[in-house]
């Protein structure tokens, strides 16, 4: 198997809400920053072999059977990046968080010109 990229930090988010539903709720900050922790860890697979948990999920994620498109024809795996390009396509983890921050940003720009 080609070395798959390790999931950035917010598909492990998604994969993780997927995962444990009961204990990652939303995308909240909260929640997103639990899913950061296990992130951080460390699996030990024996004999000395340690492997980043981003990067153990992302082979994991590889072996799935990749989805067609109907509409493109684009491949993508159960994570929603593509096949050909890991970090093509936006999660729906990411789009939420950057909304926040655009509206954060929007209101610290209110309070400032008023």
């Amino acid at each position: 198997m080609k070395k798959p990229h390790p999931l950035d930090d917010l598909e492990m988010h998604e994969l993780l809400r997927l995962l444990y539903p009961e204990h990652i709720r939303s995308d909240d900050d909260a929640y997103f920053e639990l899913s950061q922790q296990a992130c951080e860890s460390i699996v030990d697979l024996g004999d000395g072999f340690k492997v980043p948990l981003p990067e153990l999920l992302a082979r994991v994620a590889m072996l799935t059977m990749p989805m067609q498109s109907g509409l493109t024809g684009a491949l993508s795996h159960c994570l929603g990046f593509g096949v050909d390009a890991p970090r093509a396509a936006k999660s729906g983890a990411q789009k939420a968080r950057e909304r926040r921050q655009r509206a954060k940003e929007a209101a610290l720009l209110a309070r400032v010109a008023g």
